[in-house]
């Protein structure tokens, strides 16, 4: 089974963009792919976006990206397994830069319509 690393924004999103993050995964799983959601490992690890925001600091988000960077590079793309990227990630330079890597490691990187279709 493929398995996608979501990406997308998050900063300057209500709720860090959390509920288009869990909607990717629900669509995403009943295709049958497997996910690595950043969101979900955020909740996973205690962080509530709902409670939580004024509280991100530089030295959270070095911590979130270092892990999302490491969730990347253990993808195989002689699996299939790529990244699925919402709405707006070409304005988020954290979707950005994970685009990037993904490209640099020959994973196919498309847009969610791409991995439903």
């Amino acid at each position: 089974m493929a398995k996608l690393y979501i990406a997308g924004p998050m900063r300057g999103y209500p709720r860090f963009n959390f509920d288009a993050f869990f909607r990717a995964e629900e669509l995403l799983r009943a295709r049958g792919y497997g996910t690595i959601n950043p969101a979900r490992m955020d909740v996973d690890g205690g962080f509530d976006p709902d409670t939580n925001p004024a509280e991100v600091t530089r030295d959270d988000i070095a911590k979130f990206f270092t892990r999302d960077i490491l969730a990347i590079v253990t993808l195989d793309r002689r699996k299939g397994d790529g990244l699925a990227m919402l709405d707006n990630w070409q304005d988020s330079e954290g979707a950005v830069t994970e685009a990037r890597i993904g490209h640099m490691l020959g994973l196919k990187v498309a847009n969610m319509a791409h991995w439903l279709a």
